[in-house]
């Protein structure tokens, strides 16, 4: 097991921003479960160091960059899309320890504010899925890993048969799978969160931390979709390739 920091108790008042849960017994909480999920997918990616220079791709779910500062100390970047996010994740940041070894910026995804070849991971929980302009996004984070840098998605997609139900969700996995090719990244893994996908709404739906109307709302739609095979959670993870 993974040695977690117990300070990284972060969980999102919205349930789209909430990792995908993996949970391995009926008791386990949503940060149990949190961390059950990212402890899977440290196990098949290179080792982070402290000396790891790692961005965070931000669409309002803290936890994967709290873990990995509380867990590796590594130098995390979370990239914001405006500078009112951006105040917003610093003033809750406040409440955590290891933060210091956390950096925040505003840029646009499209032209991100990095040099190329400087982080050595580059993440994304859920935040990419929904943009029209995926491509030229992939292109710049793959100017801007390293040699041989990883990029990491945990995404909500569409799943390939209901690409004609949904107009919320642009991509399928495929289509993240050919526009990585395009950008010159290649496959390392694509492992499908089905089963954690189901389990979890229906968990966020019976759990006592969310009673707002517009909250069950979205828990709602989110559990039709994930048991109506009409949206999953994936695990994509991309290298750079050699120049």
């Amino acid at each position: 097991m993974i040695e977690v920091n117990p300070i990284v108790n972060w969980v999102s008042d919205n349930p789209r921003h909430i990792l995908v849960c993996s949970y391995l017994s009926e008791n386990d909480t949503l940060v149990e479960a949190q961390t059950n999920t990212m402890e899977r997918v440290i196990k098949i990616i290179p080792k982070l160091k402290k000396s790891s220079k790692v961005l965070v791709i931000f669409d309002g779910c803290l936890f994967v960059p709290l873990f990995l500062a509380s867990t590796f100390q590594s130098r995390i970047f979370i990239l914001c899309e405006t500078s009112e996010i951006e105040k917003s994740v610093q003033k809750e940041l406040e409440q955590y320890e290891y933060t210091s070894c956390i950096s925040t910026s505003t840029g646009d995804y499209q032209s991100m504010p990095f040099d190329f070849d400087f982080f050595d991971f580059v993440w994304s929980v859920n935040a990419l899925v929904k943009k029209e302009n995926i491509l030229t996004i992939l292109r710049e984070i793959k100017n801007i890993l390293t040699p041989q840098g990883r990029f990491l998605l945990l995404e909500e997609v569409l799943v390939n048969e209901a690409r004609d139900n949904n107009d919320e969700y642009l991509y399928n996995a495929e289509d993240i799978l050919n526009y990585g090719m395009s950008a010159d990244l290649e496959q390392v893994s694509n492992i499908t969160l089905e089963k954690e996908s189901k389990a979890h709404y229906v968990r966020l739906e019976n759990s006592p931390f969310f009673i707002g109307r517009l909250q069950k709302n979205a828990i709602q739609l989110l559990k039709n979709n994930a048991i109506g095979n009409i949206t999953c959670w994936h695990f994509i993870q991309f290298q750079k390739r050699n120049s």
